[in-house]
């Protein structure tokens, strides 16, 4: 694909992202803030502190991915992975 289409297919993924996990950013606090009663069975651990991480991993996407769009904005092009390197990804 084109440089262009690539930013405005880049753009239109990152808003999707942003919008759709920011909508349920509410509802997943409410949950995992209510779960707080309740206990796992064997570890005794509440069950708030388990599901919170799911509340921080939507944080640090919507945050990705805001970081993203404002380099998309900005007209930088996002680079095609060189499969040739082997990395970890990061």
């Amino acid at each position: 694909m084109g440089r262009r289409t690539r930013i405005a297919m880049g753009i239109v993924f990152s808003l999707a992202v942003v919008i759709l996990y920011g909508a349920s950013l509410k509802a997943s606090f409410a949950y995992v803030s209510f779960m707080k009663v309740e206990r796992s069975s064997y570890l005794h651990i509440r069950l708030d502190w388990l599901y919170s991480i799911y509340v921080i991993f939507l944080v640090a996407v919507i945050v990705r991915y805001l970081w993203l769009l404002s380099q998309l904005l900005r007209g930088k092009d996002p680079e095609a992975p060189d499969l040739s390197k082997v990395s970890s990804g990061l």
